[in-house]
């Protein structure tokens, strides 16, 4: 087993959770032979000190110099900017040769107590779900899977999101993840060539 340390220093200062980091490191288990990898928390490639949305943030700073009366129109600019590396970093989960698990935070989701209903609405939130993956809507578009836990249910995939039907029984939501969850991941992937 590897352990890579995403808490990088260069220089004397810290890197962060940028996107060609993650890069690094899937280059790195592949080379070094891993058949497959945990990702605990790629939160950080999104919302993380050099992740996505700090990236954004800098940006955008330069973009408008301080000038807050710029920043709604710069803000598509500022990600035109930003999303080609984190695209990269998704090209680079899908073209991966090695099984690749990807574990994400998430929050609960904002409701507006007098409607009831989400405050953001995301192209991603299934309105059953109440909680927000700390992630966007391309790396959840390219899983072969997503289940989401629940405290009310600790280790069980309460929400398949997505699943193909021949891992129904894989994820089931009665039932906690646990090395034979693993095995059978295993040996579904393997089947698939």
């Amino acid at each position: 087993m590897l352990h890579f340390n995403m808490e990088a220093v260069e220089g004397g200062k810290a890197v962060g959770f940028p996107p060609d980091r993650w890069i690094e490191v899937i280059d790195a288990a592949e080379k070094a032979g891993v058949t497959a990898v945990v990702i605990d928390s790629f939160s950080h490639a999104w919302e993380g000190m050099g992740g996505v949305l700090d990236m954004h943030s800098l940006t955008l700073d330069k973009l408008t110099r301080g000038n807050d009366a710029k920043r709604d129109g710069m803000s598509q600019l500022a990600w035109a900017q930003v999303k080609p590396p984190y695209r990269r970093l998704i090209d680079r989960i899908v073209r991966a040769r090695i099984a690749i698990v990807i574990c994400t935070r998430a929050k609960p989701v904002m409701v507006d107590p007098k409607t009831g209903q989400a405050v953001r609405k995301t192209k991603t939130r299934d309105a059953r779900i109440p909680w927000d993956v700390a992630s966007d809507a391309d790396l959840l578009f390219e899983m072969t899977a997503q289940v989401m836990l629940d405290p009310s249910a600790p280790g069980c995939p309460v929400y398949p999101v997505k699943r193909p039907d021949q891992l129904a029984a894989v994820f089931d939501p009665t039932r906690p993840l646990s090395e034979e969850t693993g095995r059978q991941l295993a040996y579904w992937s393997k089947r698939q060539g």
